[in-house]
């Protein structure tokens, strides 16, 4: 979900919205990037955006959940 918290390749970072359920947070929004279909966007620290789709990723891992 939007704002939880994430381990992707041993780097940290955030989800920044999911297209599967919705949500986004400021600064992303449906219109930019519907055309990625489904999934969530990460930005990961040190890297950029990353986005994952499809099957769970066994190099992402959850930190802590949004408030």
């Amino acid at each position: 979900m939007p704002g939880d918290l994430v381990l992707l390749a041993g780097r940290r970072g955030a989800v920044v919205f999911s297209l599967d359920a919705d949500g986004f947070t400021q600064g992303f929004h449906r219109e930019e990037w519907a055309y990625l279909g489904r999934g969530v966007m990460i930005e990961v620290e040190g890297v950029a955006l990353v986005h994952a789709h499809g099957a769970p990723d066994p190099d992402l891992t959850l930190i802590a959940r949004a408030k």
